[in-house]
């Protein structure tokens, strides 16, 4: 592996996306999805956060992203580029990891594309920083996973239709393992796994601000196992299927996808967590854990609202009122509670405020 390589393939493939008018079409079309939900959910719910875009971004990469991987290797191969490339002193693994960094860096370019959208709700409001770094961080990941999916498909095959649709299955079947329709026929134990091995679950941990180091395993090693397979591809269209080495590498990328499978499985074991949120979310996920319900109903005060800010209110006018509007969250409170109910409540509370 030659790292000068990597990087020669990994400029190339990035400069390629801007000397089409299709990267650019992408761009606007994925910009402008984003944007739209969100700030029709900010407009909906009066609230200065990112959460809506991100909750949406993994339906939006599903197509996305196979949209950018599907022309890179097949493309090459289908034209005689590969072989050209690879008659350079670049190895097959140069070539495949560069068509990785280069790919993930336009789609960090995407990613920027939406920044602008936390300043525009900060002159509006106070989103927090903390969920908003691991948020992106988290779709950076996702987006790896999703590369190394959609370069596995494009190896397999010459043809960019076939590869769009291979990659869109894949991810779809991956994020499929957590939808409700799905768990709702498993067992539990079955409902268990499928969560484990999803990507929703992980990804959702993450937009809610929290890093965890499953959550970050889980998408290194799904991008990790998704790359060994698009190597294999590789290298069986330039060298002897039946040979040793290449078996050797068989044996390899299987052992991988078994480590993945099992690190992300028993992944309880796995230790280790940057909780960037809010206070007020650590006890909302705390509480849901513990099949207690909890809501925010006034995420903006009342002199921010529309009707008031027209009368005058300004940010900053009523500090303690912004400031309770970011740590106000409601808990269960009806006539027949009993006393036991009351005590499970104000315990968990507890139990998350101390954590």
């Amino acid at each position: 592996m030659s790292p000068a390589g990597i990087l020669t393939v990994a400029g190339r493939e990035f400069r390629s996306f801007f000397d089409q008018a299709t990267a650019y079409i992408l761009l606007v079309v994925f910009l402008v999805a984003n944007f739209f939900f969100l700030f029709r959910a900010a407009l909906a719910t009066a609230e200065a956060s990112l959460r809506p875009m991100f909750d949406l971004m993994p339906w939006l990469l599903l197509f996305f992203v196979p949209a950018v991987t599907m022309r890179s290797i097949a493309e090459d191969r289908a034209t005689g580029i590969d072989e050209l490339v690879l008659a350079q002193p670049i190895y097959e693994l140069d070539y495949l990891l560069g068509k990785f960094v280069g790919i993930l860096g336009f789609l960090g370019v995407a990613l920027a594309g939406t920044v602008p959208a936390w300043f525009a709700l900060d002159a509006g409001g106070s989103p927090l920083v903390g969920p908003a770094v691991a948020q992106y961080a988290g779709t950076l990941l996702l987006c790896a996973a999703f590369v190394a999916i959609g370069l596995w498909a494009s190896a397999t095959t010459r043809n960019q239709i076939t590869a769009f649709i291979l990659a869109v299955t894949v991810i779809f079947v991956l994020i499929g393992l957590t939808l409700p329709v799905v768990l709702i026929g498993l067992s539990p134990s079955l409902g268990a796994a499928a969560q484990r091995l999803g990507v929703i679950s992980h990804y959702r941990n993450i937009t809610r601000g929290v890093l965890d180091l499953r959550d970050v395993v889980y998408f290194v090693s799904l991008a990790i196992v998704f790359l060994g397979l698009a190597w294999m591809v590789l290298l069986r269209a330039r060298r002897n299927a039946s040979g040793r080495a290449f078996r050797t590498l068989q044996v390899g990328v299987l052992g991988l996808i078994a480590i993945a499978v099992v690190a992300n499985l028993f992944g309880q074991f796995i230790r280790g967590r940057w909780d960037l949120a809010a206070r007020r979310d650590r006890v909302a996920r705390h509480l849901a854990e513990h099949e207690i319900a909890s809501a925010v109903f006034y995420p903006i005060p009342l002199h921010l609202q529309p009707l008031y800010a027209a009368l005058g209110g300004q940010a900053g006018g009523l500090p303690v009122a912004e400031r309770a509007a970011h740590e106000v969250l409601s808990l269960p409170l009806y006539p027949e509670m009993t006393a036991a109910q009351v005590d499970r409540v104000a315990g968990a509370v507890l139990e998350a405020l101390r954590s």
